[in-house]
């Protein structure tokens, strides 16, 4: 580390997070889920894959989800 070099930039990654799960459909035979996400207003709620969110972390707002119904 030299001090009298500029910092290197770090590409961030934002992370979204699951306030809710509203409902699921099924499209060409997979299940999605129409998500709630923390900070934004329904305007931006999305249909995303089941694989999609286990991915990103969320299988236990899935799992929560299908509890529930």
């Amino acid at each position: 580390y030299d001090k009298d070099e500029p910092p290197i930039p770090i590409k961030t990654i934002e992370k979204y997070l699951v306030e809710k799960i509203l409902k699921k459909k099924i499209i060409k035979g997979k299940p999605y889920y129409l998500i709630n996400w923390t900070g934004y207003d329904d305007s931006y709620n999305t249909y995303e894959s089941k694989e999609k969110l286990i991915k990103d972390g969320f299988k236990d707002e899935i799992k929560e989800f299908e509890n529930m119904v």
